[in-house]
């Protein structure tokens, strides 16, 4: 199967693992699939099946603390 809804951001003030399960696990209540956080590099990658949008993901990501400082997102969509 194609990856799809590939989503890649770069998240400041996560300093520790507890930091990386708190994002990991909001991005999962979402919907987001796949998901894998980085709090030592920032990174945080997901699939997105759901209808959000990567604005409303990113918002949900700063409502939590964090701040997302780039956006990465490939979004690989079957036509």
């Amino acid at each position: 199967m194609s990856t799809q809804n590939l989503i890649e951001l770069n998240v400041e003030g996560m300093t520790c693992t507890n930091c990386a399960a708190t994002v990991r696990r909001k991005l999962e209540k979402d919907g987001m699939a796949d998901v894998n956080v980085n709090f030592a590099n920032g990174e945080v990658t997901f699939k997105n099946p759901t209808p959000l949008t990567v604005d409303q993901i990113i918002n949900n990501i700063d409502d939590l603390g964090y701040h997302v400082v780039s956006n990465k997102a490939e979004e690989k969509k079957n036509s």
